[in-house]
């Protein structure tokens, strides 16, 4: 097959299911050519050294100017034409090439870009979440954190850009969504159907080592709201404090207001944390196969890489029984799932760490749950079955 590939993201676990889609794709010798506007993120897992042939349309000053203040709510509308129209000019191009499919991602500023009313091929468009600006945990977070408080003219332009959004993916026939509850968050969101198709991880990349373990705990994320720190905090604060251990925090993306609150609220409950931002993938590997326990509690994420690549390195988990977690550990008996209960959650750490044995066998029983369905060979073959059943779709209608 001959493919086109957009995207408009930044680091993060959407970069990392696509590298790892793209990466499958082309084992089976497809003929892949990447469009990105120059905004996307190409450091983080270059897709441009697995494609074909990879094409960057530049971002001008007043662009920048648009994507820098974008967060501080100043969008002149004739900027967001700009914006339009650099996708337009990317969908022309790709219209006027024999592309069998094009397949694209979300817009890291719009999150359903402009791209989707113009591309004429067939298209599946991967949404991993729509926006979680509107919901009332993130308001309730921010609050808590003292984060600058929306005004009337914010909300105004929450409006907008939700209206962009949702004008946006109404021109999409075929969506995919990574888990049963962001089928559900889509269906809510936008009033659309999407049909799942689970990711998976690099079992070559993501593997055991038989190295000792170390008394700390590990949790990575974004060091934002929405990934839930604030309540591991909480959490720690229930074990007694002479038990307490290191809390490291991994982040490719920091908030600095949450960042400061989170190392006030550390403070006042006496639990060490250290936050960790943009370390290399080598180190990220080390703290996943050296970790007491890997802590995993986002507010209702739409599925959940971390889980899975620490599980493939044998590392113990325990996690929030909340959103599509429950979906890619449900039936995992060795993973630990909670209610979003602080002492709950506090307990089950100081339980697993007061039991936890260098047993081979768990590190082997984490490893074979995550090969038998979560690797890039079982994604990679879902991904192509919908990539197989859209082509055949377009034939005949």
């Amino acid at each position: 097959m001959k493919i086109a590939v957009y995207h408009n993201l930044p680091s993060g676990g959407a970069k990392r299911a696509l590298y790892n889609n793209i990466k499958y794709l082309k084992a089976r010798r497809n003929e892949i050519d990447l469009y990105i506007p120059s905004t996307a993120n190409e450091d983080y897992l270059p897709l441009k050294n697995i494609v074909d042939n990879f094409f960057s349309f530049p971002v001008n000053p007043s662009f920048r100017t648009f994507l820098v203040s974008l967060f501080k709510y100043k969008v002149p509308s004739k900027i967001l034409s700009a914006v339009e129209e650099v996708d337009k000019n990317i969908a022309c191009l790709i219209n006027k090439k024999d592309y069998d499919i094009v397949i694209c991602e979300q817009d890291q500023f719009f999150f359903s870009p402009f791209i989707l009313k113009y591309i004429t091929k067939p298209m599946l468009y991967f949404c991993q979440q729509p926006s979680r600006e509107n919901e009332a945990i993130v308001h309730h977070l921010m609050k808590e954190g003292k984060l600058p408080k929306k005004n009337h003219f914010h909300r105004f332009i929450d409006r907008k850009l939700y209206e962009i959004e949702l004008k946006n993916v109404s021109n999409v026939k075929n969506i995919l969504a990574n888990s049963f509850f962001s089928k559900e968050s889509i269906l809510r969101k936008y009033g659309l159907n999407a049909q799942v198709s689970y990711l998976g991880i690099d079992l070559d990349v993501f593997s055991p080592k038989k190295i000792q373990r170390q008394s700390f705990l590990l949790s990575v994320g974004s060091c934002t709201p929405a990934k839930g720190f604030d309540f591991l905090i909480k959490s720690l604060s229930f074990i007694p404090k002479n038990k307490r251990p290191l809390l490291i925090l991994v982040s490719n993306n920091v908030n600095q207001k949450w960042k400061e609150y989170l190392l006030g609220l550390a403070k006042s409950k006496a639990v060490e944390i250290e936050i960790r931002s943009n370390i290399g993938h080598e180190e990220l590997l080390d703290l996943y196969r050296t970790t007491s326990i890997l802590l995993y509690s986002p507010y209702l994420e739409p599925f959940g890489l971390v889980p899975l690549e620490a599980l493939a390195c044998g590392t113990p988990i325990i996690g929030v029984r909340e959103g599509g977690i429950r979906e890619s550990l449900g039936a995992f008996q060795s993973g630990i799932l909670i209610e979003r209960i602080e002492k709950k959650f506090g307990n089950a750490i100081e339980s697993l760490l007061n039991d936890q044995t260098d047993d081979p066998q768990s590190n082997i029983d984490r490893r074979n749950y995550v090969e038998e369905f979560w690797g890039l060979k079982k994604a990679g073959e879902r991904f192509l079955s919908h990539i197989q059943r859209i082509i055949m779709d377009s034939k005949t209608n």
